[in-house]
């Protein structure tokens, strides 16, 4: 079942939002991350995971694990960094967290594999198919002015995305509209939970919000790659839109 929870935040100033957007979105994503002891936690990176992770408070719990789904990105603020992402959760609830020390992206299938197979990878593969929540970001499609895919796509890459279609991401597992994962090439070179895994986690949430994102948005939930979802009202609107559900309109 999806749970979308529709947030007033103003267009002009996405990452820029007021002191009580901030913490009414986080009040919203946290009602729904229920932490108890023993839990695996999985979190992926960038700005609006950021979002959530610096408004949440702090709670003891015993034995709570926090894994990262998907290896960092080279060129990226390190306050956005997964690492700093669950070092910062596992500060706040006492838990314990696991590092990634490689790029989400490598050159060829044949270095990703020997990481992935690595005795030092074993522990955090294992965490990605026993997870109790999962905290993921919805990018959009892969737009080759974006500085975050300088360094790890190339022209190619670029190509084949547009020539298959793909409308966003999660943890760099790029799809379609319909939620399909595309370029089997890239998805082979990508180090980070498989969609079909992250599918399979009991409680997973986005924060994600823009027109640009709303195309991936919808393809995610169409897949229930995600079950909870936080937005804003012109995101959803736009959703709709796409969905072809004409009983809401913008006013």
């Amino acid at each position: 079942l999806l749970f979308p929870l529709v947030v007033n935040i103003p267009n002009s100033c996405r990452f820029a939002i007021s002191a009580n957007d901030r913490l009414l979105v986080s009040e919203l994503s946290f009602r729904i991350l229920i932490f108890e002891d023993g839990m695996t936690v999985g979190f992926s990176w960038g700005k609006s995971l950021r979002l959530m992770v610096e408004q949440v408070g702090t709670k003891r719990l015993d034995g709570v694990q926090f894994y990262p789904l998907a290896g960092g990105p080279s060129h990226i603020h390190a306050r956005y960094h997964v690492n700093t992402l669950i070092y910062s959760m596992a500060s706040k609830f006492h838990g314990e967290c696991h590092f990634i020390n490689a790029s989400v992206i490598q050159e060829n299938s044949e270095v990703t594999e020997g990481i992935l197979s690595s005795k030092y990878f074993e522990d955090l593969k294992a965490s990605w198919r026993c997870l109790d929540v999962a905290a993921v970001g919805i990018g959009g499609h892969a737009d080759s002015k974006n500085p975050q895919w300088f360094d790890m796509l190339t022209t190619n890459d670029f190509k084949k995305l547009e020539s298959e279609h793909a409308v966003g991401e999660v943890c760099c597992r790029f799809f379609d509209q319909e939620g399909i994962p595309v370029y089997p090439e890239l998805q082979e070179r990508t180090i980070s939970i498989t969609l079909e895994e992250l599918r399979k986690v009991p409680n997973t949430i986005s924060l994600a919000y823009g027109d640009q994102k709303a195309k991936a948005i919808l393809s995610v939930l169409k897949a229930n790659y995600i079950n909870h979802l936080v937005t804003d009202e012109a995101t959803i609107l736009k959703v709709l839109e796409l969905d072809g559900d004409q009983q809401f309109t913008k006013k």
